[in-house]
């Protein structure tokens, strides 16, 4: 298994490997499983909304 890379500021992280492919009429289902998981150095979390990224303000209750 080749080594992926980590991306470091992130909260968490994981590695999954294909587990079974199955046929989804007009397209195919991927079944992934774990193989590695750990957390990353970022603090907060990034979101994606409406196209773009957005940082929760840590002042905001």
């Amino acid at each position: 298994m080749a080594e992926s890379p980590i991306l470091a500021e992130t909260l968490a992280w994981l590695e999954s490997g294909l587990a079974a492919t199955y046929d989804g009429c007009d397209h195919s289902i991927f079944l992934g499983s774990v193989l590695a998981l750990g957390q990353g150095l970022a603090t907060q979390p990034l979101l994606c909304r409406t196209g773009t990224f957005h940082r929760l303000d840590p002042d905001t209750p």
